[in-house]
């Protein structure tokens, strides 16, 4: 999962206080994010050298935003411990342990290095303990050598969370640098490409972007880049040749169907993934596919909402959200997305150790739809940011959700750069729907559940409009779900299974059809599940 991003403002020094939670930032796993600025850092060294110093400050920082941040409070001690720990799984005859005052590191039966363990929340001595034991154990084991110290980092930082939730984890710098080209954009021409026998094919070009502009189709094959052939490199390689700083050049050599190469010269600008589509579908419904949550998800949503009014006009009937297999994202965005539907009520309440987790986020208007109905479609592969949106516009009665139950990623991560270029992603708040549920282990509960009995559309529909099907009835068991007892909280989570089917699945989206066709069935899909703003 993506998860829920909380998006805060830069910090110069890692000593600064973290900022509150920023609306309208930049916003994948519900995350929170706080994306912070390298600072310092020194020429690149030799693959496998080793700087102690670069390491112990690496470690300090993560541990200390562990300590301050984390959701529960824990010791540094431990963390510390468990992550050295964990050299063992490199090489399974290095042995760190504490006795007492000591902590003692061996390779096989040779004292590798000892150290007086320092206090249970001082970072920076426990920071140099584990630079001291990364440099003392490359020296003595033949395993620890042979790992890069970016792969000794991922090892200390694996054991060091294990404990810690499921979505609590550190990633390198060059997969930190792919998420946040994900979420943040990048520098680039605008094109996705498909690799096949050393030929890069486009298979989708961005609008309004260099490769746009000119006038590259899906189709098209890249042979060069740069002058560079790209038979015999990898598709990565490529991608990384047509990526780099905005306002750089990159020639591209293109052979389009049987015609002669050509080569285009383009400036790379900002590039961010697009996040929404929009479709007509019949009975003049828009459909608004979000695969994600983004820096730019509720600016573009609104932008296509725009698009589908001016398309109908009066004709336009409502409309359909589809989150399925949605993994997050943004926190913010995911707020924002659920404002343009909402003129007024609570959206969501983030509680967490840290003060600045106490957050509470209010809509404030207008909904661009105009009240025209509005359903939600989420699976179970549907989670943080996107059960934001979900639960928020289902618990103030502006949406019918239907689907299979939505994963339950009730929690926000802050993401914090570190010195080297990597993340380190720790749970910081819960989230809550504006009934005042969790939305953490069951998720989202749809009106209209398409993943128990029903076998079709039809009979969806037929069971609803005969009564047979009452969608209040599980937005009333949701609110009170974990007061239940374990069999009867069981019985609940198998009534509405989670279901990851492909977001392609039609029955969904046939009954989300049905039920805007129909003023009655929205009636009695709404009934109930409106709550009182809080205020």
């Amino acid at each position: 999962m993506s998860g829920t991003l909380r998006a805060t403002t830069p910090r110069l020094a890692r000593a600064t206080a973290i900022a509150a939670l920023v609306l309208g930032l930049i916003g994948m796993a519900g995350c929170a994010m706080r994306d912070l600025p390298i600072v310092g850092i020194s020429e690149p060294r030799p693959p496998g050298a080793f700087d102690t110093g670069a390491a112990k400050d690496l470690f300090a920082d993560g541990l200390d935003d562990i300590d301050r941040f984390y959701i529960e409070p824990i010791q540094v001690s431990t963390v510390a411990l468990n992550g050295l720990g964990n050299l063992s799984t490199v090489d399974p005859d290095f042995r760190v342990v504490r006795a007492g005052d000591s902590v003692r590191a061996t390779e096989g039966t040779m004292q590798a290095a000892s150290y007086i363990a320092p206090s249970d929340h001082d970072s920076a001595g426990w920071a140099a303990v584990i630079a001291g034991i990364l440099d003392s154990g490359r020296q003595k084991s033949d395993k620890l050598r042979a790992s890069t110290p970016e792969a000794l980092y991922q090892v200390v930082f694996d054991g060091s969370l294990h404990d810690l939730d499921r979505f609590s984890r550190y990633t390198g710098a060059k997969a930190a640098r792919d998420n946040r080209a994900s979420r943040d954009g990048f520098g680039g021409v605008g094109v996705e490409i498909a690799f096949d026998a050393g030929i890069a094919h486009i298979k989708s070009v961005i609008p309004d972007t260099p490769a746009s502009k000119a006038h590259l189709t899906i189709g098209d094959r890249i042979t060069e880049v740069d002058h560079k052939p790209v038979a015999g490199m990898t598709e990565q390689a490529v991608i990384s040749m047509m990526r780099g700083a905005e306002g750089t050049d990159v020639t591209l050599t293109v052979v389009r169907g049987d015609t002669p190469p050509f080569s285009l010269t383009l400036t790379r600008a900002p590039i961010v993934p697009p996040t929404i589509t929009y479709r007509r579908e019949p009975g003049d419904i828009a459909y608004f596919g979000i695969s994600g949550f983004n820096i730019q998800t509720a600016a573009a949503l609104g932008a296509e909402v725009e698009r589908a009014e001016a398309e109908m006009g009066p004709q336009l009937k409502g409309a359909v959200l589809d989150l399925r297999n949605n993994p997050g994202g943004y926190l913010d965005q995911g707020i924002d997305v659920a404002r343009l539907f909402v003129s007024s009520g609570r959206i969501l309440t983030t509680h967490g150790r840290h003060p600045d987790s106490e957050q509470q986020f209010d809509a404030k208007g207008p909904d661009m739809l105009h009240g025209l109905p509005l359903i939600v479609l989420v699976n179970g592969g549907s989670a943080s940011s996107a059960e934001i949106v979900a639960a928020a516009l289902q618990d103030l009665g502006r949406a019918v959700v239907i689907g299979s139950r939505s994963y339950g990623k009730g929690t926000v991560q802050d993401v914090l750069r570190m010195p080297n270029g990597g993340e380190l992603i720790l749970t910081w708040a819960k989230l809550y729907a504006p009934s005042g549920y969790a939305l953490q282990r069951f998720g989202v509960i749809p009106n209209i559940c398409t993943s128990g009995d029903q076998s079709s559309a039809a009979k969806t529909i037929a069971d609803l409009r005969a009564g047979r099907v009452d969608p209040a009835a599980p937005l009333s068991t949701r609110r009170v779900a974990d007061s239940l007892s374990e069999a009867d909280q069981l019985a609940f989570a198998n009534a509405c299974p989670s279901r990851n089917t492909a977001s392609g699945d039609d029955v969904d989206l046939a009954v989300a059809r049905a039920v805007i066709a129909d003023p009655a069935l929205v009636r009695r899909a709404l009934h109930g599940s409106s709550v009182a703003a809080v205020h």
